[in-house]
C-alpha cells in the first residue's frame, strides 16, 4: 500500500439559481454538533471517509458512519401547513396559484404541494428549510435548532448509519 487516508468529511446542501447543490469537504473534529451555520447551507451531514492507494496506481475508497441529515429551518407537522397555507394573505395566496401554473414551482413549492407529498408519502412531519425547500424527517433526521437545544441539555440526538 502507498498510500492511506482517513479524515471527517461534511457534506453540505446549498442552494444555487433554485437548484439544490451538494459540497464536500473535509473537517476538524469528530461531534457533528460542532459544526456551524453558515448562513447560507440548507443543511448537512457528517461522514468518515478512507482511501486507499496501491503502487499499481488503484485506489479504494470507502465511506461509513453517515449522521442523518441536519437541516436548518423549521419542523411542521401537517395541520401546521395547513394553517400556513391558511394564513397566506390574497396577494400570496394568488402567487401561489401562480407558481403552480408556472414552471417555477420546482424552485418555490406551493403548499398545496408540500402538502400532497406529506399526504402521498404518510409523513407526519417536515422541515421547510431558509429557502422554504422541504425535507423528510422521518429517517431521524434533524432540525439544527432542535439539535442545539437538547444538546444544552445534555443529550447525544446523533444517529449514525452505518452503510
Amino acid at each position: 500500500m502507498d498510500k492511506y487516508w482517513k479524515g471527517n468529511m461534511v457534506e453540505k446542501i446549498y442552494v444555487e439559481d433554485g437548484l439544490y447543490i451538494p459540497r464536500t469537504e473535509s473537517f476538524d473534529g469528530e461531534n457533528p454538533l460542532d459544526f456551524k451555520d453558515d448562513g447560507v447551507m440548507a443543511g448537512y451531514r457528517t461522514y468518515v471517509e478512507e482511501n486507499w492507494s496501491f503502487d499499481s496506481g488503484n485506489w479504494i475508497h470507502s465511506t461509513s458512519n453517515y449522521t442523518q441529515w441536519i437541516w436548518f429551518g423549521k419542523r411542521y407537522t401537517y395541520d401546521e401547513v395547513v394553517e400556513l397555507a391558511r394564513k397566506l394573505p390574497l396577494r400570496d395566496r394568488v402567487r401561489e396559484a401562480y407558481i403552480n401554473v408556472v414552471a417555477m414551482r420546482t424552485v418555490i413549492p406551493s403548499y398545496r404541494e408540500i402538502l400532497t407529498y406529506m399526504r402521498k408519502n404518510n409523513l407526519s412531519e417536515i422541515c421547510l428549510d431558509r429557502y422554504r425547500g422541504y425535507h423528510n424527517l422521518e429517517d431521524n433526521n434533524l432540525v439544527y435548532e432542535e439539535l442545539q437545544a437538547e444538546r444544552a441539555a445534555g443529550g447525544s440526538p446523533i444517529v449514525r448509519k452505518r452503510y
